[in-house]
């Protein structure tokens, strides 16, 4: 039996990463919004289990990033031997096999550089699709750490909606249908997007950006980008309560140690 779903988990882990995004983004080719201007960091691997991070290979180490068995650290540098921010833990997740990556970016339009690190869970298809993105953001001479739960995320979840140059996030998240009918009376599983815009170095939920979030799009087997019509605004809720708690939080918040 446990064979068994060993190769269930598998195969739908295969199957979600073939059909995943981009093939259930928010927006649909055509319409895709601007993309927030970020470099991805080079990183090289230390000692133990520390990776650096820089803008080239052999450049000044920008950030620092620590895994061991209790989760993922950070720490960030501005050419002094001593880090500015931390070592922070910004995840629970540990993957050898997918190192996380990291961008540099002015978010907040400060003339000081922020950072995004993704941290992935590792495995293939939906299981390395668990991820935690942390944003460093500047703050008046300091640094203010975000995270959020994330599932496959990309460079095109980071955009500018308005071609105004300013950022917004945008979260993806994958949900299960649980015993939640569809109008069609079967369960589905959905992609669900959510909007967040920065003020100043905090993150704050902004669906009214863009009609149509959250965005609720229905993991069907093949491309879609349209809205779903199976939920009803009560099932939506429901089955979002599972996920909200904890979709966003910061370092110290009891949703850290989850």
């Amino acid at each position: 039996m446990l064979r068994l779903l060993s190769i269930t988990f598998s195969f739908l882990a295969i199957t979600l990463e073939s059909a995943s995004l981009p093939d259930y983004a928010p927006f649909s080719q055509n319409k895709r919004p601007k993309q927030y201007p970020i470099a991805e960091l080079a990183l090289r691997a230390t000692p133990g289990r520390k990776i650096e991070y820089s803008v080239a290979a052999n450049s000044t180490r920008l950030l620092e990033v620590l895994q061991e068995r209790n989760g993922t650290a950070l720490a960030v540098f501005k050419g002094s031997p001593e880090p500015v921010v931390g070592p922070v833990r910004v995840s629970q997740l540990v993957s050898e096999l997918s190192p996380p990556r990291a961008y540099r970016a002015d978010l907040n339009r400060d003339g000081e550089p922020d950072y995004i690190l993704e941290v992935y869970s590792g495995g293939i298809g939906r299981a390395r699709c668990y991820s935690d993105v942390a944003f460093v953001v500047s703050s008046k001479g300091q640094y203010a750490t975000t995270v959020f739960k994330s599932a496959c995320p990309s460079e095109d979840d980071f955009v500018d909606l308005f071609s105004d140059g300013r950022f917004q996030y945008i979260q993806p998240t994958f949900v299960f249908g649980s015993d939640v009918t569809g109008k069609d009376g079967r369960v589905h599983n959905y992609w669900v997007y959510n909007i967040y815009s920065l003020d100043g170095a905090s993150f704050i939920l902004q669906n009214s950006m863009k009609t149509g979030f959250p965005k609720w799009i229905m993991y069907a087997g093949s491309v879609n980008h349209r809205p779903t019509e199976q939920l009803t605004a009560e099932q939506k809720q429901l089955l979002w309560k599972s996920y909200e708690e904890c979709s966003m939080w910061v370092p110290g918040d009891a949703c850290s140690t989850r």
